[in-house]
């Protein structure tokens, strides 16, 4: 939002009658949009999402393509089904056999 719209909003009724103190909330607000994501309501619900672009993308590094059977070739599965679990991993059976 900028300054002069946040003044109308805040209640500042002029220029002449801002203070240092109305620019710092100004200030601390948009710092806050920048960092932490802003939820816009309508009807008392959250409709939408803000967030900065830096967590975004860092949202965006964490996706993952979701893939079907379809999508893999034959030799895939044979590679996948040809890997053996590592020593390690023989602790862990239990959770998997029940």
């Amino acid at each position: 939002m900028a300054f002069l719209d946040w003044c109308a909003v805040a209640g500042v009724p002029s220029l002449a009658a801002e203070q240092p103190l109305h620019v710092a909330t100004w200030i601390e607000g948009q710092t806050r949009t920048l960092t932490e994501p802003v939820a816009v309501r309508r009807n008392g619900r959250d409709r939408l999402v803000l967030l900065s672009v830096d967590e975004y993308r860092r949202l965006k590094q964490r996706d993952w393509p979701v893939l079907r059977l379809e999508d893999f070739t034959e030799d895939d599965l044979k590679a996948i089904l040809a890997v053996e679990p590592s020593a390690t991993a023989a602790a862990f059976y239990h959770e998997v056999n029940g």
